[in-house]
């Protein structure tokens, strides 16, 4: 018997979360299990409430915090298969993540599950490098052009596609 695939979305607040949510909901849509985790931390672009609006109609779930995520401690320990990081993209240019954000990446990095990064693994920027809190990737998925700090950093971005 096979079981549903499970795959976990962490969004950030801006684009780059709106195209989390744009992939969880497609994943929703081919009977994948999904659930999303936003940072909600400044208000959502537009973009990410239009894709928040669209995904209510799945039967994907939502959590607003990563101490709700699975295995970590809010009573779902059941295995995930996937991890997508969108939480933040080239974007970034503050030199570290913090709050819910951080919280995140330490939850994707302690976790079993393989992740892959949309655009550049979160935490990772063009102009300071790795923040103290940088998502380790297994795969990156570049959006666009490739990024300079992708080469720079293999150990974080995984396999560049």
């Amino acid at each position: 018997l096979h079981q549903r695939p499970r795959v976990v979305v962490l969004a950030g607040d801006g684009f780059n979360g709106a195209g989390g949510v744009s992939c969880a909901r497609h994943l929703a849509n081919h009977n994948v299990d999904v659930m999303v985790c936003t940072t909600g931390e400044r208000e959502a672009s537009p973009a990410l409430q239009r894709e928040l609006n669209a995904y209510s109609y799945t039967d994907g779930t939502r959590v607003p915090f990563a101490n709700s995520l699975p295995g970590a401690g809010a009573g779902d320990d059941e295995p995930v298969d996937l991890i997508v990081d969108a939480i933040s993209g080239f974007g970034l240019t503050e030199s570290r993540l913090c709050g819910r954000a951080e919280a995140m990446v330490q939850w994707a990095n302690d976790h079993a599950a393989n992740t892959v990064a949309l655009d550049v693994p979160s935490g990772l920027t063009e102009s300071h490098g790795p923040c103290p809190f940088t998502i380790r990737a297994k795969w990156t998925v570049v959006l666009g052009l490739p990024k300079r700090c992708l080469a720079a950093y293999p150990q974080l971005t995984g396999s560049i596609h």
